[in-house]
């Protein structure tokens, strides 16, 4: 009999008073002003042209830009998947809209702008933290460097997100477990 794997979250509240708070703000900061400015280009090339600019030439686009290289480039890469899956769920409501525009109260509208001193997630894979013998998780990313994390679950690390939550952020690992 096989095995089932599923998701299972950790989480681990960041309070201003945390030592971790400021660096975590900060890259919450920075992925916000990348995910607006790469939706900026997504929407004008959709008005102008018609054209959706997906993932991969999004990222190629971008690797040279300001806030792309402020957050780093794996971070930048999760940033602009979900904003990808944001703009895949537009079209897909569109065209549920055009055949069922009962199920809506209007259009469905383009992917908006994050506000402009607002937050979003910021994502570390797998690939750049671990965790020991001893359940501890260990950041290879430069801007945590040296910090560690006591954690409770068995299974193989998919990555870690900081989510901001008011004036709080939640850092979430994210396992598979079977």
């Amino acid at each position: 009999m096989k095995s089932i794997k599923h998701n299972r979250v950790e989480q681990v509240v960041i309070k201003r008073s945390h030592p971790l708070w400021k660096v975590v703000d900060e890259n919450c900061f920075y992925s916000k002003n990348l995910y607006n400015y790469a939706n900026y280009a997504i929407r004008q090339e959709f008005i102008t042209n018609g054209k959706w600019i997906r993932f991969n030439e999004l990222d190629k686009l971008l690797q040279a830009s300001d806030p792309y290289i402020q957050l780093k480039s794996q971070p930048s890469q999760q940033t602009l998947k979900v904003l990808d899956k944001t703009w895949k769920s537009f079209f897909v409501a569109i065209k549920d809209w055009k055949k069922h525009p009962e199920k809506y109260l209007g259009r469905p509208k383009l992917p908006g702008y994050k506000a402009k001193n607002g937050r979003f997630p910021w994502y570390i894979k797998n690939n750049t933290c671990y965790i020991d013998e001893q359940k501890v998780l260990h950041f290879q990313v430069k801007r945590l460097h040296g910090v560690t994390f006591q954690t409770r679950t068995d299974g193989r690390l998919l990555g870690v997100r900081f989510i901001p939550h008011g004036s709080i952020y939640v850092m979430e690992c994210v396992f598979e477990v079977e």
